[in-house]
């Protein structure tokens, strides 16, 4: 059936071809009869031939407009495995260069040492779930499910770093100027006579937020990227997919 579908426009010209030189072969075999003799005595033949080649036709149409539905589908696909991928790559470089040289240090250290870029908004609410209902096709429907709470994490960790930043240039980097943390000691008092205790409490934990939630955003995404690269793979058998670059 697969090889059938794959090449219905190939079977329906030569079934045309074979009903044409069948027309042609009954004419120059007939030399006693005339012409109209021979058409109806081919009269079911023919008949018979243009009904089989109007299914045929049908069938082509389709094939062709199925195939531009799927066609759609896969450039849809690879678009997401591709945003995925960014996504990816961009919450793995956040975490090595304003988490990771931080980790082993206090809450409160953290929070004031760490500097970080803004979430690149590209990446943000790029997926479209409804080009994406393709997916609803594949043996576990729930990867759009997955997909879509996903994009809805990643929006989240976006304003998490736009309002941490944000409240860093405001209340904090106007008050200590130069200082680091070392400056002001090991403990709340110096740090809140600066800042204030309101914004010491908010800062330390949108921070720990955004370091609680990267990686396992990070792992989420794999897990979903992987699951649609699967799926495609095999819903698509006859296209190219684009590979995702990391691996769970």
């Amino acid at each position: 059936m697969k090889f059938f579908n794959k090449y219905i426009e190939q079977i329906s010209y030569i079934l045309v071809g074979f009903y044409i030189s069948a027309i042609f072969l009954a004419m120059a075999s007939s030399e006693n009869k005339n012409l109209l003799d021979i058409f109806n005595s081919l009269s079911g033949f023919i008949s018979a031939g243009g009904a089989l080649a109007a299914i045929l036709t049908v069938i082509t149409v389709i094939k062709q407009r199925q195939s531009d539905i799927d066609e759609k589908s896969v450039n849809y696909a690879n678009y997401i495995l591709f945003i995925l991928d960014r996504q990816i790559i961009f919450i793995s470089i956040v975490y090595k260069v304003a988490i990771k040289p931080h980790e082993n240090k206090s809450n409160l250290e953290r929070a004031f040492c760490m500097l970080m870029g803004d979430f690149d908004s590209t990446l943000v609410n790029a997926i479209n779930i409804e080009e994406s209902m393709f997916i609803l096709t594949n043996k576990n429907p729930e990867t759009i499910r997955f997909i879509d709470e996903i994009q809805r994490d990643t929006a989240t960790v976006a304003d998490l770093i736009a309002r941490r930043n944000q409240m860093y240039e405001s209340y904090v980097k106007p008050f200590i100027r130069d200082k680091t943390i070392n400056d002001f000691g090991e403990n709340y008092e110096n740090i809140e006579n600066i800042v204030g205790p309101q914004t010491v409490y908010n800062l330390i934990k949108i921070t720990d937020e955004i370091v609680s939630m990267l990686p396992l955003l990070q792992m989420e995404l794999i897990k979903v990227q992987n699951e649609l690269h699967e799926f495609a793979c095999i819903r698509f058998s006859d296209y190219e997919i684009l590979a995702p670059t990391t691996s769970a």
